[in-house]
């Protein structure tokens, strides 16, 4: 058995179960889905505006808002589709959760010193 020095770490082990494994390796490939998903609609976005900004004939400008238009509805509707996912796993929006009053610790009273003058 190895000799425990001052420098030796000593690191709780505690197994993770296959199931928990698995589940765990699926929620990160649904999160990297997610951002990457996110990530191509961004660039779609960008592309969108910056052909508005390069139009140079009143019809290139009415065809260009028209893409511009569609990106914008599928990016929302997206954002509408992955925010109806996170309700229906029952997540919920992040910092949307508060202690209630009732069950907060109440606040430790901060000891007073008195002096006589």
């Amino acid at each position: 058995m190895p000799e425990l020095t001052q420098n030796t770490l000593i690191k709780p082990h505690f197994p993770q179960s296959e199931a928990s494994k698995e589940q765990s390796a699926k929620t990160r490939a649904i999160i990297r889905r997610t951002l990457q998903q996110a990530a191509d609609l961004q660039q779609l976005s960008f592309e969108a505006a910056m052909a508005i900004k390069n139009a140079d004939s009143p019809a290139k400008l009415a065809e260009t808002q028209a893409r511009a238009k569609a990106v914008y509805d599928a990016t929302k509707s997206w954002d509408i589709s992955v925010d109806r996912v996170r309700i229906f796993r029952g997540k919920p929006m992040p910092g949307s959760l508060r202690h209630d009053a009732k069950s907060a610790k109440p606040k430790k009273a901060k000891p007073t010193t008195f002096t006589e003058e």
